[in-house]
């Protein structure tokens, strides 16, 4: 099993190949070299799942168990519990490493899939361990644990019942997913012809990240719409946070990646704020942007395992660290500020506003998606996505001056930007849980 593992793995498809062929190698072990790249996600996913299926029934057990013994009052055998749930917590998060090396993964797709999924059932299963989950029932009910253990995006919770998804989310999502994908591929079609895009190192990255994004926002927009199949409301990802934003901290405090967000605040952010240290705001701030970038560095330390050359050790963590210092200066200037220059601020359109937030995220980007770019990012996500825009004529190669060039780039991501930061907004009304209580 375990060669036939690695074998099936084995290299990925060219963007014209189409059928799986399998054959067998001088050992008569099965061999699929040229596998879609598409199929290698579908199967991902499914072992992801499916291991996830196995394990939830055992860390229920354990978390129920130790809530149990803390409310009895036995702390020592509490502990005891605690620490078999830290080792299996940690021998969860080797589990990516081990896959994609016993499987031998070098498209960073299905990798980056692998290892953002497990980090993020960690961070569900710290929430569930220090009491500090969205809503009780998920350690009241195995069912409603699993649901939230297993699935990428969470379910919304109220008062112990699931929030029913508002009419016309099924389609709502599903031009979504689609929307997404078409910026996908036009950057990706106009990245193969335009030098700047994939040499300059400010339009690369701007090129990657939003590449990366949409590309994760599509997987997850997939989850939320078979949970709004099924009736069930989930958690908005993004909250229009390129056009909306009128300081970094509402970009990342209420704007971006909410679910991530939520779970930030609820370990992390809440906790410290809580307990009146010197300077508790800015250190709940840190701890935060801390465990996120953890988060990422370990996402890359696993997707680019193969090619350890590309990663830049720290280099996201000063990004996060960064931008940090960047709302610890907003609030210092807003505290240090009078009501004349308070009231001029609230004031000013909203497009000036946005202005600091876009000069400090296009200035740090390229720390972001350093090890994307370098490790081809673009590459693996044509193989992916190529089919869907190869019967496209090609425009040929552009023989315009290089500031020319440059300005139609931008211009033809710029449109992506904001259209991105658009798509995560879809303005619906609110879920409506038939089991609240009216007051």
């Amino acid at each position: 099993m375990a060669s036939f593992a690695r074998s099936l793995w084995q290299g990925y498809l060219s963007v014209d190949e189409e059928y799986l062929r399998p054959y067998l190698n001088p050992n008569n072990v099965i061999n699929f070299e040229d596998y879609p790249v598409m199929i290698q996600l579908g199967l991902v996913g499914t072992f992801m799942l499916s291991f996830a299926a196995v394990m939830s029934p055992i860390f229920y057990l354990l978390l129920t168990q130790r809530k149990q013994l803390i409310l009895k009052g036995n702390a020592q055998a509490a502990s005891y519990v605690g620490y078999i749930i830290m080792i299996l917590g940690i021998i969860y998060l080797a589990l990516p490493y081990s896959m994609v090396q016993a499987w031998n993964v070098q498209n960073s797709l299905p990798s980056v899939s692998i290892s953002g999924y497990i980090f993020t059932n960690m961070f569900r299963l710290a929430e569930c361990y220090a009491l500090r989950m969205p809503d009780p029932v998920l350690l009241e009910s195995y069912w409603m644990f699993a649901l939230y253990f297993i699935w990428p995006t969470p379910p919304k919770f109220e008062n112990g019942h699931l929030v029913q998804a508002s009419k016309g989310k099924v389609p709502a999502t599903a031009l979504l997913i689609l929307g997404k994908i078409l910026l996908i591929c036009i950057i990706l079609y106009v990245s193969r012809e335009l030098y700047c895009l994939t040499s300059y190192t400010y339009m690369a990255s701007m090129a990657v990240s939003m590449v990366f994004y949409l590309h994760v926002n599509v997987w997850l927009d997939l989850a939320t719409l078979l949970l709004a199949v099924v009736g069930c409301a989930s958690i908005q990802t993004f909250q229009n946070p390129l056009l909306s934003s009128t300081s970094l901290r509402e970009f990342w405090g209420k704007r971006w990646n909410l679910y991530i967000n939520g779970m930030l605040k609820r370990l992390v952010y809440k906790p410290l704020l809580q307990n009146k240290i010197p300077f508790a705001k800015l250190a709940a701030s840190a701890g935060a942007f801390l465990l996120s970038s953890l988060f990422h560095e370990y996402t890359w330390a696993i997707a680019f395992w193969a090619h350890p050359e590309v990663i830049w050790p720290g280099l996201t963590t000063l990004f996060f660290a960064l931008h940090g210092l960047f709302i610890g200066a907003e609030d210092t200037l807003y505290a240090f500020s009078n009501d004349y220059i308070r009231n001029i601020v609230a004031k000013a359109p909203r497009l000036l506003k946005l202005i600091p937030v876009w000069i400090s995220l296009h200035s740090t980007v390229w720390m972001f998606s350093y090890a994307l770019w370098h490790h081809g990012w673009m590459h693996d996500s044509h193989v992916l996505y190529g089919n869907l825009y190869a019967w496209l004529p090609s425009p040929g190669c552009f023989e315009w001056p290089e500031w020319l060039e440059l300005f139609v780039g931008y211009l033809l991501i710029t449109p992506m930007v904001f259209l991105f930061g658009d798509s995560g907004s879809t303005n619906e009304k609110k879920e409506k849980n038939p089991n609240k209580k009216k007051s």
